[in-house]
């Protein structure tokens, strides 16, 4: 039952690539293996089809049974894999749990939801992150991330992301959700998806690290969102339901909360709906 984890990542990520690093050997119940591809990516732009080029190539040296992949800016608790562990059985293909302080909208327990219902929620909207366990047979059997990505989406699925993607193109496929129901790891969003985040060493720029819009009980996790459209500059945008492609409280006035960090700083604003964003 063993499980590999595979990390895309750029050489100016050195730092959060250590920390992701040390999290997987720090398990109380250890990984079979780490796999790492460190690639540059063509004119020191990050696209989608580079992430999904670079997890395919890691993909193809798994040997274990489950393949967890780990995004470079993210870290795993060290009760992790032991925690899911119970979970990773015969009638599970993909084991999903909780980012530590993740919004409980996104706590979505699919563990008794059919394959293709999974498919028509997560087609809404995606609650589950991409730190996940993946049965690898079944990965490959789906052909793993996909790379046609044409106008913002993925052509089979509509998706913004790859790892949302995913998720849809497994439940149509009729892989199997199972919930484990503990936080085991920590979500930290940056600018992986659009842009070089770290500069050098000691000069990271402008990074979101989390953002939500909505009100207070009825509010969405546009943390990915936000940070695809910002640079290491900052970022600027009206606050209305178009920019976000969304009404999470329809008939109210909806409020822009952000957590940002500059040069290693975090500050967090609030705006209303109708403000404009122009940060830092």
């Amino acid at each position: 039952m063993g499980i590999t984890v595979i990390t895309p990542s750029i050489p100016e990520r050195r730092r959060l690539l250590a920390q992701a690093m040390e999290s997987v050997q720090v398990q109380i119940s250890p990984f079979d293996a780490h796999l790492i591809r460190v690639q540059q990516p063509p004119e020191d732009v990050l696209s989608l089809v580079h992430i999904s080029s670079q997890l395919n190539a890691l993909l193809s040296a798994v040997d274990t049974e489950w393949v967890a992949p780990l995004c470079d800016d993210d870290v795993y608790l060290p009760d992790h894999v032991e925690k899911i562990q119970p979970y990773l059985k015969p009638d599970a293909d993909v084991v999903y749990s909780w980012a530590r302080d993740e919004y409980d909208e996104n706590r979505v327990d699919l563990s008794e939801v059919p394959p293709d219902k999974v498919a028509f929620l997560l087609g809404q909207r995606n609650f589950i992150r991409s730190t996940i366990t993946i049965r690898t047979e079944v990965l490959r059997r789906i052909g793993g991330w996909a790379h046609e990505y044409r106008e913002g989406k993925f052509g089979g699925t509509g998706a913004e992301f790859e790892d949302w993607d995913l998720l849809i193109r497994l439940a149509r496929a009729g892989a199997r959700f199972r919930c484990a129901p503990f936080e085991t790891w920590i979500y930290r969003s940056g600018n992986w998806r659009r842009t070089l985040t770290w500069k050098g060493e000691d000069t990271p720029g402008f990074r979101v690290v989390s953002a939500r819009y909505g009100i207070d009980g009825s509010f969405a996790d546009v943390t990915n969102l936000v940070a695809h459209i910002a640079t290491d500059e900052g970022v600027e945008f009206e606050v209305d339901n178009d920019a976000f492609g969304m009404d999470p409280a329809e008939d109210h006035v909806k409020e822009f909360r952000i957590t940002y960090s500059v040069d290693g700083v975090v500050t967090e604003r609030l705006f209303t709906e109708g403000d404009s964003v122009n940060l830092p």
